[in-house]
């Protein structure tokens, strides 16, 4: 009776393994960095920078900002700059105004002390072989920001 038990869990064990590594291995995601603001407030003249390796496909890219903030970033909202270049091939500037908390002063993103917030930034469309810099910095009239924790990038291809 104990073995066959054993016999059980570890079938049961084998396909939940399987499953999460099938599971894991399909999706969209391309591309995901965060970097961390090191100094605990974001400088004006600070740029973060992603360099998003070559693409392996033809398609349309949803190329999104993720933002972690806490309590001690002061205002409603965040404006940025995003420029994205596809790599030898066009060089796109993009402002994001940001909204992270609302007429109630309730953070919009999600976590209890530490807010993650995701952005869209814009779909691009990439060939086969094309890489993606992106560079962006603050565009609030603060010279430093305090409260903003990390910055990323994430580039997920679209369904077809």
């Amino acid at each position: 009776m104990r073995r066959r038990r054993l016999k059980i869990l570890e079938l049961l064990s084998a396909v939940l393994l399987s499953a999460w590594m099938v599971t894991s291995c399909v999706g969209n995601h391309v591309y995901d960095q965060y970097q961390q603001v090191l100094s605990g407030e974001w400088d004006r003249e600070e740029v973060f920078s992603f360099s998003i390796p070559p693409v392996s496909s033809d398609g349309l890219y949803d190329l999104m900002l993720g933002l972690r903030t806490t309590r001690d970033y002061p205002f409603m909202s965040l404006t940025l700059t995003v420029e994205a270049e596809v790599v030898g091939k066009k060089k796109t500037n993009y402002r994001l105004s940001c909204p992270l908390v609302n007429q109630r002063g309730q953070a919009q993103g999600q976590g209890l002390s530490l807010y993650q917030y995701d952005f869209s930034v814009a779909q691009i469309r990439l060939q086969a072989g094309d890489s993606v810099h992106i560079n962006m910095h603050h565009d609030m009239k603060r010279e430093s920001l305090p409260g903003i924790s990390d910055l990323g990038i994430s580039l997920l291809r679209k369904s077809l």
